[in-house]
């Protein structure tokens, strides 16, 4: 039920209470963060209105996949004073030269515009607006972003007394996986809190070739006296709900084609199926690959049949089921333990027909530990690598992509240099520090250019026989080294 603020107080708490159950409903595992949230917006609402701007500026931590942006999205909607919502991915504005597209000013056709925001803002005084991903931001872009915020008395003279701002992040979210943090979280939110923002002020990034805070240590003082609301790893529960969902929309599109698509043991089936997909498991991944799983399953097996089947059942076997509680016996740390252990669950799968159904019996399963990328030589010497990565798969670094296209083009036509008398260059070096996709980046590099790659740790670096002796296995292509130890700008 929206919520408007005409209402008499009141009704204005019943409507609270009931924008706190409705999304307890459909944002899942994240009590505490929608009780942090519909707290303080009825705070908002009953406290005298204040005289320094913005409305409320709230930090969303946590890590990704989670419901951040759902729930931003989802409050706006339920919140009837708020005329507009406007989400701004900032990994889209990483470089200095995207601070005027979103605060301007810049030329758009002949004339003198602002940038989308300030035109937002002009345009919708009473909305809430969500930067995702606030450490993405250029730093030049935080500070105008912050002072855009706070300042008393803007030069744009954009009134921002009824402008909720909300800011994401996944910083810190490493965190999350300790067991020691979780006992922080439940025993002291503000001692959790804390413990996240010491770790998001130690965090760092490339940006203008020099190695910067991830946050401006002003925005993130700023962000620290506010609103700042956690966010929890989604547990297996969570999980099988987004699969059922996803398997319920899969068998009534089936329904509308005049197929039958049962699941008789619906919540057994998902939760399988949802272990099948570790070590590492997201609600993304959920969503998107159970369906495919069963889908693909289907179409093999109706290209083998003459005549289409009245149903198609999915169903498990005494063996399975019994699996099944062994698995889950572990409760919410089977997750955690499936991406610690680098594990799957790996399950075996009966086909069969019976009348006019087909049916598919999930006859066991297995867990088994995946290999962790050991080399193809006995002494575990580095593999070689045919990539399956390339530029589009990784988001952000712009600038960086369009220096490696730029390189791809050369090696693919040398005479672009060799009319200067310039020889072609032996190799490149990425640098920046951990964690900023300097990996993926070389990896792509090997997929768009041709080259085998290889990935050898720095201490396998010294010894040549290691390299002549991976080079002979690699004699069909030439290869590109990549290591571990290098970075990521070009």
């Amino acid at each position: 039920m929206p919520l408007s603020p005409s209402e008499p107080k009141e009704n204005q708490l019943k409507q609270f209470e009931t924008i706190r159950r409705e999304l307890k409903k459909i944002v899942l595992d994240q009590d505490d963060a929608i009780d942090e949230v519909v707290n303080a917006f009825s705070h908002m609402a009953f406290r005298p209105p204040k005289e320094a701007e913005p409305k409320a500026i709230f930090t969303f931590l946590g890590p990704p996949g989670v419901g951040k942006i759902y729930l931003a999205r989802v409050l706006c909607s339920m919140l009837k004073e708020y005329k507009g919502f406007k989400h701004f991915d900032l990994e889209c504005y990483s470089d200095p030269e995207s601070y005027d597209q979103l605060l301007g000013p810049q030329m758009i056709g002949e004339e003198n515009e602002e940038g989308e925001l300030l035109r937002f803002l002009r345009a919708t005084p009473r909305a809430i607006i969500l930067f995702e991903a606030i450490e993405m931001a250029s730093n030049q872009l935080q500070m105008a972003l912050l002072d855009l915020i706070t300042k008393e008395e803007p030069e744009n003279g954009i009134n921002r007394r009824e402008v909720v701002f909300i800011f994401t992040s996944t910083l810190g979210s490493a965190l999350y996986q300790g067991k020691e943090f979780q006992v922080t979280f439940r025993r002291s939110k503000a001692q959790a809190q804390g413990l996240i923002m010491d770790a998001i002020a130690k965090e760092k990034k490339v940006g203008d070739e020099i190695i910067q805070p991830a946050i401006t240590p002003k925005l993130l003082a700023t962000l620290a006296q506010n609103y700042i609301i956690l966010f929890n790893r989604l547990g297996i529960n969570a999980m099988v709900r987004i699969g059922t969902d996803s398997l319920e929309q899969l068998a009534q599109h089936f329904r509308d084609k005049g197929i039958g698509l049962d699941f008789p043991e619906l919540k057994g089936l998902v939760t399988l199926l949802v272990l099948s997909l570790g070590p590492a498991i997201s609600a993304k991944k959920v969503k998107q690959k159970l369906p495919d799983e069963v889908l693909f399953k289907i179409i093999h097996s109706l290209r083998q049949l003459s005549t289409s089947p009245a149903r198609i059942i999915f169903k498990l076997t005494k063996k399975a089921e019994a699996s099944l509680h062994r698995l889950v016996a572990a409760g919410d740390q089977i997750l955690p333990q499936l991406y610690k252990n680098n594990q799957t669950v790996e399950l075996t799968w009966k086909e069969y027909q019976r009348g006019g159904d087909l049916i598919f019996s999930l006859a066991g399963t297995e867990t088994r530990a995946l290999p962790r990328g050991k080399g193809l030589l006995r002494s575990e010497r580095p593999a070689i690598e045919f990539s399956g990565i390339g530029f589009a798969d990784i988001a952000g670094n712009r600038q960086t992509k369009t220096v490696l296209k730029q390189i791809i083009n050369t090696l693919r036509r040398p005479e672009l240099v060799q009319k200067f008398a310039i020889s072609m260059p032996k190799g490149m070096l990425l640098y920046g520090p951990p964690g900023v996709g300097k990996t993926l980046l070389g990896k792509a590099f090997a997929r768009e250019a041709g080259p085998t790659s290889m990935s050898p740790a720095p201490s396998s670096l010294t010894p040549t026989t290691s390299a002549r002796c991976i080079s002979r296995r690699a004699n069909t292509r030439p290869a590109s080294f990549s290591s571990t130890a290098s970075t990521s700008r070009v």
